[in-house]
């Protein structure tokens, strides 16, 4: 309203336009702090999902990482059965060398002992003649 219609009313009805008018501020008053509980609500909201974020992304990072550690794990694994294949075919190779020189000593400590008992009876053949 203007200011020349607002001369022209009466007290009654500026009392009533003013109480119409707390009427509707109340009723705003009243909006508005639904409106900033809302926001309140809103925000508690997205706190807990910015934690929830944040929480997703430290079990990713913590995922991520025993992943790694695992991955690792699996190297040092990997190697150690590597370094125990290695070994077990030195140890073999070894055992076979070991083997064949046994066989070769075992072959000549034959070969003298035959050549001694042949020995002993050449000797024992020429004891009988001489007697």
């Amino acid at each position: 309203m203007q200011k020349k219609e607002l001369k022209r009313l009466s007290r009654m009805d500026l009392i009533e336009l003013l109480m119409e008018r707390q009427g509707e501020t109340d009723q705003l008053l009243k909006e508005l702090e639904e409106a900033y509980a809302e926001l309140d609500e809103a925000k508690a909201a997205l706190k807990d999902r910015d934690i929830a974020i944040a929480e997703a992304g430290s079990i990713a990072d913590a995922s991520l990482s025993l992943s790694g550690i695992f991955t690792k794990a699996q190297h040092a694994a990997d190697d150690y059965l590597y370094s125990i294949e290695a070994m077990k075919r030195e140890t073999e190779e070894q055992c076979r060398r070991m083997e064949e020189e046994t066989k070769e000593r075992c072959r000549e400590i034959v070969r003298k002992t035959r050549e001694e008992i042949e020995e002993i009876e050449r000797q024992a053949e020429l004891r009988k003649k001489k007697k």
